[in-house]
């Protein structure tokens, strides 16, 4: 074991094999004390935290977690999207490449392309600050967004609306076009089957001395 290995100063303190050659702990006695001066430091996680940029900053729990079977490399299909300026895109962070990251407080935010590069594009998006929403502009590699599916249902409803137009004027009547709520129950029998209706109602309270 190598004192490199150590997170902290605290264990690299009461590291005795600082003096020995190579750095190797010599007994098992000396290895224990070192291992529970750090679990001491550490709590549980004995593992030395990274020092890259990802995982050392607060920007690593955005970026980490993705759809199970998707970790890894991603597909080159990522390179072969079309994107055009008025587009509207899904900003998302994904921790495999490190550059052009958007910042933690734009990942999940829809924005409009404004600008195509060869390797990233310039995204409009909103940002509350305060009591305020301003439109900010950001660039943003390619890798960490896709093409937002937000007006997907919009557009299929438009789809629909005009295929109903156009059959109402040729029948000469008239359609409603927007959306209605479920409209409640009508009015209908229930049959008893030759059972008395059962009056169904609290116990009275009793008092238990």
């Amino acid at each position: 074991m190598l004192c490199t290995n150590a997170g902290l100063s605290l264990a690299l303190s009461l590291c005795p094999c600082k003096q020995q050659p190579g750095g190797v702990v010599g007994g098992a006695n000396t290895l224990g004390q070192f291992r529970n001066a750090q679990k001491e430091a550490l709590g549980k996680h004995v593992m030395r935290p990274g020092l890259g940029w990802l995982p050392a900053s607060c920007f690593a729990p955005y970026w980490t977690p993705r759809t199970f079977g998707k970790q890894g490399v991603f597909p080159l299909a990522t390179y072969m999207r079309i994107y055009k300026k008025g587009g509207i895109v899904d900003s998302k962070g994904m921790g495999t490449v490190q550059k052009g990251m958007p910042h933690k407080c734009y990942h999940g935010k829809t924005g409009r392309v404004y600008n195509v590069t060869q390797h990233a594009v310039g995204i409009v998006v909103n940002k509350q600050v305060k009591g305020k929403i301003l439109a900010k502009r950001i660039n943003v590699r390619i890798e960490h967004i896709k093409h937002s599916k937000s007006r997907d249902s919009f557009l299929k409803h438009m789809k629909e609306n005009d295929q109903k137009k156009k059959e109402a004027k040729e029948k000469g009547t008239w359609v409603q076009l927007k959306r209605q709520p479920a409209p409640p129950r009508e009015a209908h029998f229930v049959r008893t089957n030759g059972k008395e209706p059962e009056l169904l109602e609290p116990i009275p309270y009793e008092f238990m001395a």
